[in-house]
């Protein structure tokens, strides 16, 4: 506080709190020698114990200092009290370590709760704590149905849950693990479903999992699809040998289709299974705080972009749409779900943004590109 110790020795009236307050109050040696609870409701976590000793921390908002601090009677050899002494701490750097980690937290629980995946948080020994929206809604469970039971109790049926155990035995000794799947809701309705599993430790000790499920039943559907499809047109061949040459050419011709159509899906399923989302932080006029995310530039977005204003980085019809979906986010207290077409090299680009509000001037924003994904389902649509 740049204070010398003899500006400080022999000061009276309270003035040695200036230094501190910018005022005269009671600080912790006075309320030590003589209890105030309208001084003592000043403090944050103010306590007094039963040796008399009191304790409390303050906040010094010139100088952003969080001081914490305890204060005791002095007694002489007659057990009278002569006077109180205090110790001090500056606490200003564990507060905004606290303060940032903190946010760090809303974040993530802002961003586990809004996951297009199905998402579990498991204890340990695989036990739910924790299941996010997606789930609740996929799999047909409230949290109250299925916390504290083994997750491959809960989703697998008795008779499959020996698969499910030993892909979760492979999580504990790999760390991550995926794997296409057939899981089961709530009501015994199975489900197509690309399962992944992330160990959380520290060291070698094991803090906990997750459980993420993506729904690909429609995609498994038009491969089925797909593949009763090529049976059906070898039997035909077959049938119409008379027009071997023209059916051959068509027959090779598919080939080529299902080649491109596996490339596809492959990867189609790489995005599913690396969770390509691209995390934007708005405030409440469209500014932008944070970006994250490895492809970014899909969406010719840059990190210099931070600090401009979406109609600065976006098209004009696309901001003005942004900047509608902020202000329902804010209003309505909901998330908004909505698609963005970027104009590419004669075509378009796809993504889709889902907008969360994080606090009264930030808005989350988890966006991913959903462009593979409208081409497949064109290419399926096209060849059935």
């Amino acid at each position: 506080f740049g204070v010398d110790r003899k500006d400080m020795l022999g000061k009276g009236n309270f003035e040695y709190a200036i230094v501190f307050y910018n005022e005269r109050r009671s600080t912790l040696v006075d309320l030590a020698l003589k209890p105030d609870e309208s001084k003592e409701a000043l403090y944050n976590n103010f306590k007094r114990y039963c040796n008399g000793d009191v304790e409390g921390e303050s906040y010094i908002k010139e100088k952003d200092y969080y001081d914490w601090g305890r204060a005791s009677k002095l007694f002489d050899e007659h057990n009278d009290c002569i006077g109180a002494i205090s110790i001090s701490r500056d606490m200003s750097s564990y507060r905004k370590i606290e303060a940032e980690m903190d946010d760090d937290k809303r974040r993530f629980e802002i961003l586990f709760e809004n996951s297009p995946d199905a998402i579990a948080y498991l204890d340990s020994k695989h036990r739910i704590l924790d299941i996010n929206i997606k789930f609740a809604s996929l799999f047909g469970y409230k949290l109250d149905d299925c916390i504290g039971k083994d997750l491959d109790e809960v989703v697998s049926k008795p008779e499959d849950c020996t698969e499910a155990k030993d892909i979760t035995k492979s999580l504990y000794y790999k760390g991550v693990v995926k794997k296409q799947v057939v899981r089961y809701k709530k009501d015994g309705s199975p489900m197509d479903l690309q399962a992944r599993g992330i160990l959380v430790k520290t060291g070698d000790r094991v803090l906990g999992a997750y459980g993420v499920y993506t729904d690909i039943g429609e995609l498994v559907k038009k491969e089925r699809d797909l593949k009763e499809s090529n049976v059906e047109l070898e039997a035909a061949l077959n049938q119409l040998k008379a027009a071997e040459s023209e059916l051959r050419y068509q027959y090779e011709k598919l080939e080529e289709s299902k080649e491109l159509l596996r490339k596809s899906e492959e990867k189609n399923k790489a995005i599913i299974n690396t969770l390509p989302d691209m995390i934007f932080i708005f405030d409440a006029k469209g500014t932008i705080v944070d970006i994250q995310g490895d492809n970014i530039k899909s969406m010719n977005i840059r990190k210099n972009h931070i600090g401009q204003n979406c109609l600065e980085v976006f098209e004009r019809n696309s901001a003005n749409l942004i900047l509608d979906k902020i202000k329902n986010a804010i209003k309505t207290k909901r998330m908004q779900i909505f698609e963005y077409v970027k104009p590419y090299n004669k075509d378009n680009k796809y993504f889709e943004f889902r907008l969360s509000q994080m606090d009264s001037n930030e808005i989350l924003a988890v966006v991913r590109d959903i462009t593979k994904e409208k081409k497949y389902k064109e290419k399926i649509e096209y060849m059935l």
